[in-house]
């Protein structure tokens, strides 16, 4: 069982979107950001466990379309008639929290991404070398 830092902070982030739903204040009108939280939460946990136990790339990819899917939503399913706009007024929304976690895990997909990359140039000889 080989886990990085990407993973178990992955595994972390879909903990905090299980749960944020019942932490952050919600208002008329959140139920669809809550069920995305909760769905979308569920899949990044499901995913990073499957990285921590065997890492391949495609589970990188899955979290980048998941953080996409984050980000995305976090704008299309925020109600405008409820919500001014991401960061408008002084609370801290599900819709806010969405788009923060998406940024956070497709940067953590990239770096993962990035190290595989690394890691399987490091074990080819370069041409130029022998």
């Amino acid at each position: 069982m080989k886990k990085s830092w990407q993973d178990v902070a992955e595994l972390i982030l879909g903990t905090w979107l299980i749960i944020s739903p019942f932490i952050l204040s919600r208002v008329l009108g959140d139920e669809v950001l809550m069920n995305n939280s909760l769905v979308v939460g569920l899949l990044i946990q499901v995913a990073a466990v499957a990285a921590i136990m065997r890492p391949n790339a495609w589970k990188e990819w899955a979290f980048i379309i998941l953080g996409a899917w984050l980000i995305s939503s976090s704008y299309f399913l925020n109600n405008e008639q409820f919500f001014p706009g991401l960061f408008g007024d002084g609370t801290f929304s599900l819709a806010e929290s969405g788009l923060i976690v998406g940024v956070l895990v497709m940067i953590g997909a990239a770096v993962g991404l990035f190290r595989r990359r690394a890691i399987r140039d490091m074990d080819k000889p370069n041409a130029a070398n022998i």
